[in-house]
């Protein structure tokens, strides 16, 4: 495969049907080139399209907070993110679930971990890349107070709602409950602190 040895796995391989092999080490890095079939020395065939020895690499992510209980969505921008056949998301011991994958962007979701700061590592195919900041997993939010509780009915009035860990909510939203029954949209303006428009 571009010039490098791709070691057969004989368990897989089938006579003139499949042949089934282990990429080796591009040492000088990033290559491309044709694929090429060798029996005994002589080259039965060559394939007409390129094979490409890449260097996967995570240059940024965001969020890199968010609660134990998961649901936030983290966006990988970097390069050659889908470099192989199998690549996986880990932060910490938990998988990040990606929802979707291209060259330069990953976007996944995050599950349920316990609190504190974790490694974010993509595996291609068996081969790691670590994220030089981690991520930190919060205490999930926890809602103290709301003032005022009462607002006009052709809205335009700021709640404020305090609490703990309020900054780990991606997208705060709030539902009005009743016979008016209304979501509003929210901004966070600290860990104690977010503010929702009625």
């Amino acid at each position: 495969l571009a010039g490098i040895e791709c070691d057969i796995i004989d368990k897989l391989y089938e006579v003139s049907v499949r042949i089934v092999c282990d990429t080796g080490v591009a040492v000088d890095g990033p290559v491309s080139g044709p694929v090429s079939v060798t029996i005994d020395k002589h080259t039965a065939g060559t394939y007409t399209q390129d094979f490409e020895y890449k260097d996967p690499q995570m240059l940024d992510v965001t969020p890199l907070l968010g609660p134990e209980s998961g649901g936030t969505e983290v966006v990988i921008t970097g390069q050659a993110l889908d470099t192989g056949k199998l690549q996986e998301i880990m932060i910490g011991d938990c998988y990040c679930q990606y929802d979707s994958l291209s060259d330069d962007s990953v976007t996944c979701t995050t599950q349920s971990c316990d609190a504190g700061n974790k490694n974010i590592v993509m595996n291609f195919d068996g081969v790691e890349r670590t994220y030089s900041k981690q991520f930190k997993f919060t205490a999930d939010p926890k809602v103290t107070k709301v003032d005022p509780i009462k607002s006009f009915v052709s809205g335009g009035r700021v709640l404020t709602v305090k609490g703990t860990d309020l900054n780990s909510v991606q997208k705060p939203v709030m539902i009005l409950d009743g016979p008016l029954r209304k979501e509003v949209d929210c901004e966070v303006k600290g860990v104690g602190r977010i503010d929702c428009t009625t």
